[in-house]
């Protein structure tokens, strides 16, 4: 069996840089266009259902004013404090044990 030259496969940094940069420039436009998804699901899904307010200060604001909202500030102010308790302990599971 022929063995392949050495640099058949070349390891991370050994890339030249035209594969490198375009490599790179689609990965950032590819995260950026998922970045940018998030925000316009939560209004075309969650505001509909729930009346969600995407900026908690708003809510926040608004609250002491009208009755039915400020039954619901909990909802802002108290959920997200479980939810990164419960984000802190699952991302290392996640991550495996080598962090990454």
């Amino acid at each position: 069996m022929l063995n392949p030259p050495s640099n058949f496969l070349p390891g991370p940094g050994r890339h030249p840089g035209l594969v490198r940069y375009p490599c790179r420039a689609i990965a950032a436009a590819a995260f950026l266009y998922v970045i940018a998804t998030c925000p316009t699901l939560i209004h075309l899904i969650s505001i509909p259902v729930a009346n969600t307010s995407v900026h908690p200060a708003r809510s926040s604001g608004v609250a002491p004013r009208h009755a039915p909202a400020l039954a619901q500030l909990w909802m802002f102010r108290g959920v997200p404090i479980p939810e990164a308790v419960i984000a802190g302990l699952v991302s290392p599971w996640l991550q495996g044990a080598d962090g990454v």
